[in-house]
């Protein structure tokens, strides 16, 4: 079925992080947890990081940091690498944060594997860097949103299905993106 859409725009704020000067020794050490792209291979839940930022650095240049069970995704270089923070964090410019903007319409583990079935690799651009997207393609991209009981729902038996197959080792990536497909009746975007 086709559910209603929005833009990811509509449905969450996209916050772009930032990475301090590396040649200010104040800023980086003991303190808050920064996340890079490679910090984003550990599952859907980011509970660490490599590097960390002072203090000094979060207060001067930061912002606010992530908050617990919001959605990162990644936009440049690595495209489409997803997770959920699972503590207070901040992160790289290659990074957007999505908290949600109403959690009646849309639970985080919902965005989180809806994003995984989002061809974003047909809105990049080219840069000398690589493949990147920015915030304003970011901002257009659809999000199914389905009543939230279809989600709930499709959320609590892909839980079933993933601890089922971590058990039996057989969990397979494209098994896990095609099941949440099926199971919260929406088809990848």
């Amino acid at each position: 079925m086709r559910w209603p859409t929005c833009s990811l725009d509509e449905l969450c704020e996209i916050n772009i992080g930032r990475t301090p000067s590396r040649n200010e020794p104040g800023y980086w050490g003991p303190g808050s947890p920064w996340l890079s792209i490679s910090d984003m291979n550990q599952g859907k839940l980011l509970t660490r990081t490599k590097e960390q930022i002072t203090a000094s650095a979060a207060h001067k240049l930061m912002g606010d940091p992530i908050a617990p069970g919001t959605v990162v995704l990644s936009f440049k270089l690595s495209i489409g690498k997803v997770g959920i923070v699972a503590a207070p964090m901040y992160s790289n410019e290659a990074i957007a944060a999505l908290p949600i903007r109403d959690h009646t319409r849309l639970l985080p583990e919902y965005l989180y594997w809806t994003l995984r079935t989002v061809d974003l690799q047909r809105e990049t651009d080219d840069a000398v860097m690589g493949k990147t997207l920015n915030k304003k393609k970011l901002a257009r991209i659809q999000v199914p949103v389905p009543p939230l009981d279809r989600v709930s729902h499709g959320c609590f038996s892909l839980r079933q299905f993933l601890e089922s197959g971590e058990r039996c080792g057989e969990c397979q990536e494209g098994q896990v993106v095609g099941s949440f497909a099926v199971v919260a009746d929406v088809e990848p975007v």
